[in-house]
């Protein structure tokens, strides 16, 4: 049976012709260029399911062209997901592993007991205002509400701690 080109996809003659005539083509094609016997069925049955899915758009003349760039395309995008997560992988693995030697340990530890140091020489007013931001992430409208104060004298206590922790810390 020849394949009329004004029929559509959509009939499932013209279909099962298009898959007995196309398939193992288009598999063998896929086994060659990517080397994976796996990858090949897979993604041409792929191919397929997106001929189906799709037959309403495709005419028979096109859809060797649709099945081969559909499958390509695939495979392509597969190995791309599978690059991208094989990177996320590593860098899992490469962020929990701890790479602090014992002297950046102790220089970490002195710079925190210079930061609690700053801090604790703050202002009572300013060492408020700055632990209730930065270390309980209450906003500048919240930390006015609780202390009963204005928004804006909030904002001042906060760039007052900030430039004294500056200056402390250079």
């Amino acid at each position: 049976m020849e394949i009329n080109p004004i029929k559509n996809v959509c009939d499932d003659k013209i279909f099962k012709l298009l898959f007995s005539k196309h398939y193992k083509l288009l598999r063998n094609y896929l086994k060659y260029r990517f080397n994976d016997v796996d990858i090949a069925d897979e993604f041409a049955q792929n191919a397929f399911l997106i001929l189906w899915e799709n037959c309403g758009k495709i005419k028979p003349i096109q859809a060797k062209k649709f099945l081969f760039t559909t499958s390509y395309r695939l495979v392509l995008n597969h190995y791309r997901r599978n690059k991208i997560d094989k990177r996320h992988k590593e860098q899992l693995i490469y962020n929990e592993i701890d790479f602090k030697t014992p002297d950046i340990l102790f220089d970490e530890n002195e710079l925190n007991l210079k930061i609690y140091a700053a801090i604790k020489a703050l202002p009572e007013k300013q060492r408020i205002v700055f632990m209730m931001n930065r270390f309980e992430n209450q906003t500048y409208k919240d930390i006015s509400e609780v202390l009963q104060i204005s928004e804006k004298s909030v904002e001042k206590r906060m760039q007052r701690a900030l430039i004294n922790l500056r200056t402390v810390l250079k």
